[in-house]
């Protein structure tokens, strides 16, 4: 069992719900944190789920609201209180709202979590907006002259809608120190030791940006999509990796979200080659996501060797299902990633 608790803290006075098992008298060590960041448009509420459940095993999960890029800013794009579908100071607070997550958690240890919460042991997962704010969290610096370049008004962006938004950091370069500091000496927390970045908006760090990432990476995209397509954002983010230890996940004919994927699948009319319902597919995914994150944080937090096997291509291969079945790489060809970027 778990309980959520409410937390407010940064200086944007955000809210975050932190999950903890249910009796933290009954943990003998300490708790591993993990923190989980959503994309665009999104909320903390959309991974309740998978909070309480890696929580469940042993964590202290928290997910904080990035209030300048979330459900809530979106709802007032639509009441016409903001003409922005997000507010481009985002892909600094973002980064920033981890750290003053991590603080408040660290002044509230020792009252409201009995001092279990270890924070030499700090894990950040993310998706989309979310997978740039773990990346960036984890050491990546954005390559601003490669942004220039990419955003070039002549460009063609069809084929990839995440352009959209990074192309979108440009109006930061008004502000010389926040372009240093997301360029230069980047927003890493020390206490990060494991990145994990869902569907990630990433090509902006550009390789320069993304080798700066030391600690363990795991990265996941889906073939099918249409927002921050695998191939200009999650394949070559994951070849760009200097990290010893690194993992690319790709889900056959997924999408972005589960939303996403349920409509191309009803699209190309997949549910016809499904034995189970298209739903029933997503669950089984979402459910191996759990997994991986809690063997994720097993081995690379914890230092448990026995949750190494799940992190091997024979278990997604064996676990996930069609048609929406989970591939491993560990590396990708310097010649292939050549010819992606090109």
């Amino acid at each position: 069992n778990t309980r959520k608790d409410p937390i407010f803290g940064g200086p944007r006075h955000y809210p975050a719900t932190v999950f903890v098992p249910e009796d933290l008298t009954a943990i003998s060590g300490k708790l591993p944190v993990m923190v989980i960041s959503h994309g665009l448009s999104d909320s903390r509420s959309s991974f309740f789920d998978m909070a309480s459940h890696v929580a469940s095993y042993g964590f202290a999960v928290a997910l904080p609201d990035h209030i300048g890029s979330n459900h809530d800013y979106r709802e007032a794009l639509f009441s016409g209180l903001t003409s922005d579908y997000f507010a481009a100071s985002d892909f600094l607070d973002r980064p920033l709202d981890i750290s003053f997550l991590l603080d408040e958690l660290e002044r509230a240890n020792t009252t409201q979590y009995q001092g279990k919460l270890d924070f030499e042991q700090v894990a950040i997962a993310g998706h989309s907006f979310g997978g740039y704010t773990a990346l960036a969290v984890g050491g990546a610096t954005v390559d601003f002259t490669r942004l220039v370049e990419r955003c070039d008004p002549d460009a063609n962006i069809v084929l990839d809608g995440a352009m959209v938004l990074e192309c979108r950091a440009l109006e930061l370069m008004t502000q010389p120190e926040v372009v240093e500091q997301l360029g230069q000496t980047g927003v890493s927390d020390e206490r990060v030791q494991l990145v994990m970045a869902f569907a990630p908006v990433s090509n902006l760090f550009g390789e320069r940006g993304i080798s700066q990432i030391q600690q363990p990476v795991m990265i996941q995209g889906g073939a099918f999509d249409i927002l921050a397509p695998v191939v200009p954002q999650q394949v070559l983010a994951f070849s760009w990796l200097q990290a010893p230890e690194k993992y690319f996940y790709l889900a056959e004919n997924t999408s972005h979200s589960p939303e996403f994927t349920n409509l191309t699948s009803r699209l190309f009319n997949l549910e016809q080659q499904f034995e189970q319902s298209i739903e029933e597919g997503l669950s089984v995914s979402r459910d191996l996501n759990k997994a991986l994150m809690v063997a994720f944080g097993k081995v690379y937090l914890k230092g448990m060797s026995e949750f190494e096997p799940f992190l091997t291509a024979a278990y997604v291969e064996e676990t996930s299902e069609a048609p929406f079945n989970f591939h491993l790489v560990r590396e990708v060809p310097a010649d292939l990633a050549d010819l992606i970027e090109k």
